[in-house]
């Protein structure tokens, strides 16, 4: 009995429809890393404020990556002295989700 419904099983199992694995596509800087930054980085990074050395641009990110990835994978980065346990959540936080690191590591 037990090698008849083991049989069944795995005839159902194969007829059912096969379905290709989608690879998720890997992060681009225009349409996945620059809302980042211009949401979380540039208000500080950019001309005339208090960052010292702007990511306006894809050159200048692209230059400051493995930098960008340390701080931001450490959580120094963008600079959130508040708590994010305590008292939160509070508006306007410069806090990173994990989603957002890993695209920037990605």
């Amino acid at each position: 009995m037990r090698k008849w419904c083991a049989s069944v099983v795995v005839g159902v199992l194969s007829a059912l429809p096969t379905f290709p694995t989608v690879a998720a596509e890997p992060p681009t800087y225009n349409k996945d890393v620059a809302p980042i930054l211009q949401r979380q980085c540039q208000d500080c990074h950019r001309p005339g404020q208090v960052a010292p050395f702007s990511l306006l641009t894809f050159h200048q990110a692209r230059k400051r990556a493995a930098d960008l990835v340390s701080v931001t994978a450490e959580k120094r980065m963008p600079p959130w002295h508040a708590s994010t346990i305590e008292g939160g959540p509070f508006k306007d936080a410069r806090v990173l989700s994990a989603a957002e690191i890993a695209t920037i590591a990605a």
